[in-house]
Parts: structure tokens; sequence; C-alpha cells
């Protein structure tokens, strides 16, 4: 039978923030997750350089906010409802080998693990719950 790997990871980040106060946490997740601008920590490169491979295993395809209803409190009494971002999905083009996949989900795993824990970059300290989720391109089935 012939074994096959992934062609996608999905990283799917939960956090709670203050919008009004710490207006910046979705966009330092989306420039370290697809690891551009500043991008801190860059996680394809990162993530290359735990793994040990010379070119990248993640290739960023798609970042998008998940976008909730939130009661903001503008003065006592007063509320109005406002969607913030209430988590963001960053889709990667895994570019790995089949028999490294399950290395490098457990070094991605514990690398988002460590940077939740060590509250470093502080946007990390925001993170609720995280989800990592394989997927096939059927057509390749």
């Amino acid at each position: 039978m012939l074994e096959l790997g992934p062609d996608f990871i999905l990283i799917i980040i939960e956090f709670d923030y203050q919008s009004h106060r710490d207006k910046n946490v979705p966009n330092e997740f989306r420039e370290a997750f697809l690891g551009i601008g500043r991008g801190n920590p860059n996680f394809p490169r990162e993530i290359r350089k735990l793994i040990g491979y010379e070119r990248e295993v993640l290739y960023p395809i798609h970042y998008s906010l998940i976008k909730k209803p939130k009661n903001i409190k503008l003065a006592e009494n007063k509320f109005i409802k406002r969607n913030t971002a209430a988590g963001a999905m960053m889709l990667y083009k895994y570019q790995g080998l089949t028999q490294d996949t399950g290395k490098v989900l457990k070094v991605l795993n514990d690398f988002i693990k460590d940077l939740i824990e060590s509250k470093h970059p502080k946007h990390f300290a925001t993170v609720i719950d995280y989800k990592i989720v394989i997927g096939k391109d059927l057509e390749d089935v």
C-alpha cells in the first residue's frame, strides 16, 4: 500500500485580548505565523531550523482571523457589540518528507506549547487554546 503523508497543516489559535489596549495582537500573530515583517518568531524559519532542513518545511498559504461578537464597554451600563478577533487560522503547505511527518508535528506542537507557557513573545500570553490539523488533497489520492 502506498503511504501518503499530509499535504497541508492547519494551525488554529484561539486567543483573548483587550482590543482597545492590545490592538496589535492579531497582526503580531499574522507576522509570526506567515514569517513576514518583524515576525517574532518567524514560524516557517524556526520550524525548519528545529527539524534540521535546509529548505522550508512549512510554506504559508493562507492566514485568516476568526472573529466573534464581543460586548465593548463604552460607559457605565453602556455596551456595544463589535466583531473582534478571537483567534486565527494558518494554513501551510507541508513540504517535508513523508517519513518526517511525525517528527515535524511533534516539533511544531512542542514549539507552540513552549511559546504559550513562556508567554514570550507577549502576544502568546493571550492564547487560550490551539489545534494542529493535518489534511490531504483528495485529488492526489
